[in-house]
């Protein structure tokens, strides 16, 4: 997938490039009204657009899967074993550590797993018994959260990490996390 196709401006999917320029805070609204709706529209579409993949798993041919693995660019040699890792293209990542986010249990996520990858394989006519996955999370201790900004800043090109490093630490902004946790905490 090509830098120009993750933007604002492609081609509607999900989200519309007005519901994108919201989300990512380049577009504001003046009514709290407008807001909310705005909101409500974008989370209807996401239950749509999961709700659509069983559609999209029975009856998108394999012809046309092979067209999206070969636009998505999950075929690419960046994208292959190396070292024992694999790194798929971000969208395909995200979408993944979106559905992870939706359960509130780890063992429900990978219960899912399971389920998802069998019907995908009885699907494609493969004889499936049991599917197990195993997901092992290593935590660190405390999240340098500053280095972790610059990286992602980084690698989107949207600032430098040398102007970064400028701002004094107490007028650092927050991730969107961030600020809401604190804003549950009453910390703002």
């Amino acid at each position: 997938m090509t830098d120009e196709s993750k933007g604002v401006d492609r081609p509607r999917g999900i989200l519309s490039a007005a519901d994108r320029r919201f989300l990512r805070g380049e577009k504001k609204y003046k009514h709290r009204q407008s807001l909310l709706k705005r909101r409500a529209t974008i989370r209807e579409r996401v239950v749509n657009g999961i709700l659509d993949f069983e559609v999209l798993l029975t009856e998108l041919s394999e012809n046309d899967r092979e067209k999206i693995v070969d636009e998505l660019g999950i075929r690419a040699p960046e994208h292959s074993l190396i070292g024992g890792s694999y790194a798929a293209p971000s969208g395909v990542t995200d979408a993944i550590g979106f559905l992870y986010l939706l359960h509130t249990d780890r063992e429900d996520f990978l219960t899912t797993v399971d389920h998802a990858v069998k019907s995908a394989l009885r699907h494609r006519g493969e004889a499936v018994t049991d599917v197990t996955t195993r997901m092992d999370i290593e935590r660190a201790d405390h999240i340098d959260t500053e280095a972790a900004i610059v990286r992602a800043l980084q690698a989107t090109g949207d600032a430098p990490a040398d102007r970064l490093r400028e701002i004094p630490p107490g007028n650092r902004w927050l991730t969107g996390d961030a600020v809401a946790r604190r804003r549950r905490e009453g910390d703002e």
